[in-house]
């Protein structure tokens, strides 16, 4: 017979709880159960695929069902627990939901409940993706999965905890396992590489430990794909070819044209970018992902990430050359440009608009921190005819309708407890009974007493709270619109790509 290849993430799946990488909290947890014998006839695993949910459920099973006793290593020799490594323990159900999501499905193996295990200690339903089930299925389950026979144990595995019933979530006993670190899967490879003698370069591991984003069971199998492409052995750059994906190192070059204002780098940039054919996608989330690890870098100099480059001097670099308002900004533009791809005639021409974006905007008042102020000041009112009702508005209980009449009204007198408002004649339709009521009530608790509302229309000129609002920030736009058009930066970007400036797109952040 020909001697059958057995694929990596099979060949390493974990043979004991202690094997269980990443999940430290949850063996932990476990252990101390089996121990001491505290066992919950329902346990539910969630977590991202790859991570070793229903590997747990397994070994779970077999700590259970050991022949040597109850505790939190299995024997790994005796029937059981071989018959639970080989897949063919009659104890011990496996049940995939998303192929069997049928109340008839749920009754049949329910039926076969009550008899007893025909080897083992507990007879162990393992039911994958669980949150496939049908509405009816889950009830079906419901009083047998409070009240189950003392032989039988469920474990549950999903991906999508979310989707399943409370009724169910409050039954079982449930464990998180999070996405493991791409410094514990990196070493994971390693020691795999090793003990399969295949030669290998580290960067090689740190890409495809990256490239995993968590999952276990991705690594081993890119690890399989990689093995094969490499013709057994790993380097960095057929890992790169393999992925066909640009790394964080790749786009430093644009962080160092914006840090420098050099367009004629970011021409050449995008250009090789096309050349490649490349994923803007792709390209646009591992942008973000350095400037997300940018910013944490500034936050806290001395604490170590899980981020892969080459260059870490480079960062550095960056965080420094940067401010953290810059950067805040920058990732603002990139996530909204990011979003907007697909908005874009092509992924292309979206990239290339992000990347002009931030290439060209800055903070404001990094540049002229009262140019702006300056020329806001000089449009806005120079003062609003009830500063004192502005202030009373914010600390009144309200909401809705009666909020928003609140801010279309000044105040005209208050005496005693009587209050006169007028209002907006523009917005004389959300004067009602039970809205001034509910204004009514809220100045009648705020002031501590009784108080008759009373409103009436003013004149077209009224400068309301809303009203001076909508004033200020138009006069912002119109400050920032111009503050943008003098830009000469801008200006000569415009000019080298035929540009113009769509001037409602510009926002105030």
């Amino acid at each position: 017979m020909p001697n059958h290849y057995q694929v990596l993430a099979r060949k390493w799946r974990p043979r004991t709880l202690k094997e269980l990488l990443g999940q430290e909290a949850t063996v932990k947890t476990l252990t101390h159960a089996l121990t001491h014998q505290r066992l919950h006839h329902a346990y539910l695993f969630t977590g991202k695929h790859g991570v070793g949910k229903t590997t747990g459920g397994r070994l779970l099973a077999k700590c259970m069902n050991c022949e040597r006793g109850i505790s939190a290593e299995s024997c790994e020799q005796c029937t059981i627990c071989n018959a639970i490594n080989q897949g063919h323990c009659l104890d011990l159900i496996e049940v995939d939901a998303a192929s069997r999501t049928k109340v008839e499905d749920t009754r049949d193996l329910l039926e076969n409940l009550h008899y007893s295990p025909a080897q083992a200690r507990f007879k162990i339903y393992l039911i994958d993706e669980v949150h496939m089930l049908s509405n009816h299925s889950f009830n079906a389950l419901l009083k047998t999965l409070e009240e189950p026979p003392a032989h039988v144990k469920f474990i549950f595995a999903t991906t999508h905890p979310d989707r399943l019933p409370k009724t169910i979530l409050s039954r079982c006993l449930q464990f998180h396992l999070k996405n493991i670190s791409p410094t514990q899967i990196s070493a994971h490879l390693e020691t795999v590489l090793k003990t399969e003698k295949i030669n290998y370069e580290l960067a090689a591991l740190n890409r495809l430990a990256f490239t995993a984003d968590g999952s276990m069971r991705d690594a081993l199998s890119l690890l399989d794909q990689a093995i094969a492409f490499g013709q057994g052995k790993l380097t960095e750059e057929d890992i790169k070819t393999l992925l066909g994906s640009i790394e964080h190192d790749d786009l430093f070059i644009f962080l160092e044209a914006i840090a420098h204002q050099d367009a004629s780098k970011i021409q050449i940039a995008l250009q090789q970018l096309a050349n490649h054919h490349c994923d803007y996608y792709q390209i646009s989330d591992t942008l973000i992902s350095v400037l997300h690890h940018i910013a944490l870098l500034q936050l806290f100099p001395s604490q170590a990430f899980d981020f892969y480059t080459k260059h870490p001097e480079k960062i550095k670099q960056f965080a420094q050359q940067f401010s953290p308002e810059e950067i805040q900004l920058l990732y603002q533009i990139a996530l909204l440009g990011r979003r907007d791809l697909a908005l874009a005639p092509t992924p292309k021409q979206g990239f290339e608009m992000l990347i002009i974006r931030l290439f060209t905007f800055k903070p404001v008042f990094l540049e002229n921190p009262t140019s702006l102020q300056t020329d806001t000041l000089a449009t806005t009112p120079e003062k609003s005819e009830s500063p004192e009702w502005e202030k009373l508005i914010l600390q009144l209980k309200l909401s809705g309708l009666a909020h928003v009449l609140a801010q279309h009204c000044v105040l005209h007198q208050m005496q005693d407890h009587e209050v006169s408002l007028l209002l907006s004649p523009q917005q004389q339709a959300l004067l009602n009974p039970e809205t001034q009521a509910r204004l009514e009530k809220a100045l009648a608790e705020h002031l501590g007493k009784n108080i008759k509302l009373t409103i009436k229309l003013g004149n077209k000129n009224l400068v309301t709270p809303a009203e001076k609002k909508l004033q200020t920030e138009k006069a912002k736009q119109e400050a920032l619109i111009h503050t943008v058009k003098k830009d000469e930066k801008l200006q000569s970007l415009l000019s080298t790509f035929s540009g113009t400036i769509q001037t409602d797109s510009i926002e105030t952040f």
